[in-house]
């Protein structure tokens, strides 16, 4: 005869501590009890295509499998995920916040272990490629790209030296390919597309903010290089000497064409001027220093901001002069990118730059 349903011994299947007792026991794994039925694991969620995953929360399960279905029934239920990883809390290292003068303290007197320049050389090499086969003319779009190139290569030098100075020990591939926005550090007028502030996703470049603000840089970068050349530190002393001869060509080119477009028609220096009054507020950032700058430069924030503003100042004056463009007023407006704190716009402009290199994890060509 049968037994009847009622009186069958075996386990249930959704009791966790009687599941856990018959399962294999894993290798240093303590065993599952009653009291601590279930592992903890850490949800990340990437809701758009091309964006990173962002952690959301946590939650108990028995293995990863169910820990991916929990997870996608709690924190996608209006199907706005398209990927989740569910990762076993045990396997997270992290720093904490009561240690963190000590964690980060030993790198707060290098500039090129916060590598600042080298995120502005790379984000900027960026956007100007993006003008690669778009250029109003032949010459200019090889010009443009030669520029682009040549921000680059400062990038990758700066990425290397800054890589072999930290703890582990990265290529530039590692820092411009596997770090999220929060951890760029590039100022955020360089970030912005070349369509402009105010244009919506998916214009056209406008080649009259992209000189604009190729001249407002470059203006800025030949007062900042020969401070960074007089570095203790030799090699970044060599890359600074290198990219002061690579900027001033950069300056030279920008500035030529912000005097062409600005002195030509009257529809081309509308353009220029309402650029000029966009870029303008967003380059308060670019003078705001801190004990990283002062430390790495050998001067207080309060000097490098009055001496490098006003040598940088004098230099736009007389090219809006040449141009016919008047100097914007006084703005308040104060970005933080050279701090971690971006808009959507780096993390788009990464999402295309670095969908290849983690699409393809250790692919060469």
């Amino acid at each position: 005869m049968s037994e009847h349903p009622s009186t069958q011994t075996s386990p249930s299947r959704l009791d966790p501590a009687q599941s856990a007792a018959k399962a294999p026991k894993e290798i240093g794994k303590k065993d599952q009890t009653a009291s601590d039925p279930w592992p903890l694991w850490e949800v990340f969620v990437r809701h758009r295509q091309g964006l990173e995953h962002k952690h959301c929360g946590s939650l108990h399960a028995a293995d990863a499998q169910q820990a991916l279905n929990m997870a996608r029934d709690v924190y996608t239920r209006r199907q706005e995920g398209i990927s989740i990883w569910v990762v076993p809390s045990q396997a997270i290292t992290a720093s904490t916040a009561e240690h963190k003068d000590a964690f980060f303290d030993p790198m707060a007197d290098k500039i090129y272990r916060h590598p600042r320049l080298g995120d502005n050389a790379l984000i900027l090499s960026h956007r100007l490629s993006e003008w690669t086969g778009h250029g109003p003319a032949l010459e200019e779009d090889i010009a443009l790209t030669n520029t682009a190139l040549d921000l680059l290569g400062q990038a990758r030098m700066l990425y290397s030296h800054a890589g072999q100075s930290m703890q582990p020990v990265c290529d530039e591939d590692a820092l411009a390919y596997w770090r999220n926005a929060e951890a760029f550090r590039n100022f955020t007028a360089i970030e912005l597309p070349n369509s402009g502030v105010h244009a919506a996703r998916g214009a056209l470049g406008d080649y009259a903010f992209t000189m604009v603000r190729q001249s407002l840089f470059s203006a800025y970068m030949l007062e900042l290089w020969p401070l960074v050349a007089q570095s203790a530190d030799e090699v970044l002393a060599g890359i600074a000497m290198k990219s002061i001869k690579e900027t001033r060509y950069h300056w030279r080119h920008a500035s030529d064409w912000t005097i062409r477009l600005g002195d030509g028609t009257e529809a081309s220096n509308k353009r220029m001027q309402q650029a000029l009054e966009q870029l303008f507020p967003y380059t308060n950032e670019w003078f705001t220093f801190d004990a990283i700058d002062e430390r790495a430069l050998g001067y207080s924030a309060h000097d490098l901001a009055i001496q490098l503003r006003d040598r940088w100042l004098s230099q736009v004056d007389a090219l809006c002069k040449q141009s016919h463009l008047r100097m914007p007023a006084s703005s308040q407006l104060q970005t933080r990118g050279r701090f971690g704190v971006h808009g959507e716009h780096l993390s788009l402009l990464l999402a295309e730059m670095q969908s290849v290199a983690r699409a393809h994890p250790g692919a060469s060509w």
